[in-house]
């Protein structure tokens, strides 16, 4: 541009192309400039005495005026309110922090991809490993990868699969970690779970531990809802998608006994087994009677709530409800917890267990007896003998009486006097201790009456 003006007229003073009243001259110097440039000269109006002297104007500040907050502001590029707003999402997401670390690195762009080798001089080729179609960045690793790509439509709605694919990074993250209720619940959580494993998927293959084919197994061969589900495991190898609440906050454990409705199919829907007719399945918590990863999913469930649990082969252990997993891939069960009792191995050894019969009022533990309390309890005294022998019986012995003690004092055997305190009144609850009493293995009835 510089050389089509003549050399005489450069480093001029402004003056020059001005007219006496203050306008620009456009005469002397519109044959010599582009069009695009004498747009920017119109939107300033050039310097005369009538409008005053000229001063100095700090353009990082509203006003005009410096401040060391605003030369700050402007040296480290201080963030938009919109990615401060992301940053806290991240750090605030309710989950692992090596997650939350992850998605930070994410947001920064920070991976260490293809791409991102190929600019370090770390390889001679940006292309994904997985797809070979596209350069491997960190967006493409997480979203545009066809694998990535077959994780995300399984579990996006239509409506908002258009949308998803076709953000740039910052307003993706934007979109997924701050409004994903628009998307699902619980997106947030989700999200961060998905594009976590998918990194993890990739640094998995490059060290040969994972096929291909294994990164999408779950999703590729299943024809599952996924926007009401609960992730069991953090490699999402266990899922529960509720079909009905339960009731109540208490879960089963080990060792409490189940009674469940039961029946499994492959992922292509074809019935594996069923426990759906004459009586419910009956197991024991933490004895290895059902697949690991079915256990895990029921060990999330409360009385009366049904739910389809989503077990892969790594979580899929023999036992007797499936005693052959040989080439099967995938079950998804669905399951009617009918009920469940507790079941407190008090010692931690076998030698004291409680095993509540019928439930008592209130709340755990709130209610339960403190140490000093007086309590009246019934209860039953029996032999471990085929007769199940009754030597002592309150209701009988005791003239329909409840027996009064105040525990702390020492006046019952410890084994009684633990399994009560943790009674709530009204309860009734099996006690079994490997005791021996005058040559006899007893164990007692008890329920209490306060």
């Amino acid at each position: 541009m510089k050389s089509a003006i003549p050399r005489n007229l450069w480093n001029q003073p402004v003056c020059l192309f001005t007219t006496a009243s203050g306008e620009w001259n456009w005469s002397a110097f519109s044959h010599l400039l582009p069009a695009a440039v004498l747009l920017q000269i119109t939107a300033v109006p050039p310097p005369h005495a009538s409008r005053g002297g000229d001063k100095l104007y700090w353009c990082h500040s509203s006003t005009g005026s410096f401040s060391t907050r605003s030369a700050y502001s402007s040296l480290v590029q201080e963030p938009s309110v919109a990615v401060r707003a992301l940053w806290k999402a991240i750090w605030a997401w309710p989950g692992p922090p090596r997650i939350r670390t992850f998605l930070w690195l994410l947001t920064r762009n920070r991976l260490l991809t293809n791409s991102e080798r190929c600019r370090r001089h770390m390889s001679s080729s940006d292309g994904c490993v997985l797809c070979g179609l596209e350069e491997e960045t960190s967006l493409h690793v997480v979203r545009d990868c066809l694998l990535a790509k077959t994780v995300w439509n399984r579990l996006l709605l239509e409506a908002v699969s258009s949308q998803f694919f076709n953000l740039p990074l910052d307003h993706w993250l934007e979109l997924n970690l701050l409004h994903g209720a628009d998307i699902g619940h619980m997106w947030d959580r989700t999200f961060g779970v998905v594009v976590w494993k998918m990194w993890q998927w990739l640094e998995s293959y490059l060290k040969s531990i994972l096929s291909a084919g294994t990164v999408y197994l779950i999703y590729a061969n299943s024809n599952i809802d996924f926007q009401t589900f609960q992730i069991i495991t953090e490699d999402l190898g266990v899922l529960k998608k509720v079909k009905e609440e339960g009731q109540g906050w208490e879960q089963p454990r080990e060792p409490y006994e189940v009674k469940a409705w039961i029946s499994g199919k492959s992922a292509d829907g074809k019935m594996i087994f069923s426990h759906t007719q004459g009586e419910p399945f009956f197991f024991t918590f933490g004895k290895s009677e059902i697949p690991k990863g079915l256990e895990m999913g029921i060990g999330t469930m409360s009385r009366g709530e049904k739910a389809v649990i989503y077990v892969t082969k790594d979580y899929l252990t023999q036992s007797p409800l499936i005693p052959s997993i040989d080439d099967i891939a995938e079950i998804h069960f669905e399951v009617d917890l009918v009920h469940f009792v507790q079941v407190r191995d008090v010692l931690g050894d076998g030698r004291l267990i409680k095993r509540r019969l019928r439930d008592g009022r209130g709340d755990f533990p709130m209610d339960c007896p403190l140490q000093d309390s007086l309590l009246h309890v019934h209860y039953k005294a029996m032999l471990l003998n085929e007769e199940k022998t009754v030597f002592y019986d309150t209701k009988i012995d005791n003239n329909g009486q409840p027996f009064e003690f105040r525990s702390g004092e020492g006046l019952v055997p410890e084994g009684f006097e633990m399994c009560t305190r943790l009674m709530l009144p009204g309860e009734i609850a099996l006690r079994r201790e490997a005791v021996v009493a005058d040559g006899r293995k007893m164990y007692c009835v008890v329920g209490e009456e306060i």
